[in-house]
């Protein structure tokens, strides 16, 4: 008797397996919106950020990013001028405003120059010129 019971109990469980439904719903989200979100900065305007409208953080936010929601989470803030500041940063860095190194770097050490010689014409300094031999420092 238990035995039989047994086989029923076995034949109903398999029935239902191989009767039960094939569609399943897999794990979520289940939108067919797009969204998209950054990684180096916050959603444009840069201006709300800096404003204390900081949303979801991410840790790959550059580190100016994060500082700035840092003091707010601590409860400090900034002031107009300084939140343009931020701002004008942000921007000089995202759209590639600021004057190359190189360059910077040349007219410093002209400057430098400039006090220890005096007289005479600076040298022209290339910093992209190409080598006189090609392949001269490196192995053959």
């Amino acid at each position: 008797m238990i035995r039989r019971f047994a086989q029923l109990l076995a034949a109903a469980l398999i029935s239902f397996l191989l009767l039960a439904p094939v569609t399943a719903i897999a794990c979520g989200p289940f939108s067919l919106d797009t969204i998209f979100s950054f990684t180096v900065h916050p959603e444009y305007p840069l201006e709300n950020f800096a404003r204390g409208d900081i949303g979801l953080i991410q840790p790959s936010y550059a580190r100016s990013y994060l500082y700035v929601a840092y003091r707010y989470l601590n409860g400090n803030s900034f002031t107009a001028a300084e939140q343009t500041a931020l701002v004008e940063v942000w921007h000089d860095r995202l759209d590639l405003r600021w004057e190359p190194a190189e360059e910077q770097s040349v007219k410093r050490w002209l400057a430098a120059r400039e006090k220890v010689v005096s007289g005479g014409e600076a040298p022209k300094i290339d910093v992209y010129r190409s080598r006189e031999k090609p392949n001269e420092y490196e192995p053959t």
